[in-house]
């Protein structure tokens, strides 16, 4: 492992441990089992979800976001998470993030074409993962990286799960059971949430709501969902989580 020193991106190779993985990219070791997500309220709906399975369950788990989105997570943190064979994790991924194809067998994902483990790639990441192999007479260790390749989707396929809806805050909005007043609302839904903060703290003429106001809001709007509202994602989560 190291850094790449014109991109800054730590480097991960098949002999890391998943433990010096964890501490270059500045996430701490812990007992539990963690999950991670790309922000504070998807960490949320996730501890929610938890929670409504019960506390038995959801005390051997903790829940983080890492900051700076999907991108990282799923360049930097996934491929270490996989290469290094982290078996006590888990990432969730807001629904515009894509998916990939869970109806795969692991064995359909080792009999894949090289090309097609590159396409396969493509479609969770939205580019080709760059990993750092061994060369060999000149080039690059093709077997290994064929290797690095496999161990990236199969980690997708198991350990890493979508939000039923395209954003966090569109998940919410949808399925509240609080009732909102009666305003032009915005199309996007993070605009929809500063709107209703600014209303519900009497902002309409003052300074716009704070980023920490506007998720005290969106706490308040998810502990409205009902358990029912939860269960096709919270059923997945014990899914994936319940092979940890």
């Amino acid at each position: 492992m190291y850094q790449d020193p014109s991109s800054y991106k730590i480097k991960v190779t098949e002999k890391t441990h998943h433990e010096e993985a964890f501490f270059y990219l500045g996430v701490e070791g812990t007992d539990k089992k963690t999950v991670y997500v790309e922000d504070r309220l998807a960490a949320e709906i996730v501890r929610r979800s938890l929670e409504d399975i019960g506390k038995a369950f959801s005390e051997r788990f903790s829940v983080e976001f890492l900051p700076g989105g999907v991108n990282p997570l799923l360049h930097s943190y996934i491929p270490a998470f996989a290469l290094t064979e982290a078996h006590n994790v888990a990432v969730v991924l807001d629904g515009d993030a894509g998916g990939y194809s869970f109806e795969e067998h692991l064995s359909e994902i080792e009999n894949k074409t090289d090309e097609g483990l590159k396409e396969s790639i493509v479609t969770v990441s939205g580019t080709d993962i760059r990993f750092e192999v061994d060369g060999k007479d000149g080039s690059r260790d093709e077997d290994q990286l064929r290797e690095c390749r496999i161990k990236y989707l199969k980690f997708v396929r198991e350990c890493v799960l979508y939000l039923p809806k395209s954003t966090p805050e569109e998940f919410v909005w949808e399925n509240m059971t609080k009732e909102i007043p009666e305003l032009e609302w915005d199309e996007d839904y993070k605009k929809k949430f500063c709107q209703l903060t600014d209303y519900e703290l009497d902002k309409r003429y003052d300074k716009p709501s704070s980023s920490d106001e506007i998720f005290v809001i969106q706490k308040m709007c998810l502990g409205s969902i009902s358990s029912q509202s939860l269960g096709e994602f919270r059923d997945k989560l014990r899914s994936c989580l319940d092979k940890l």
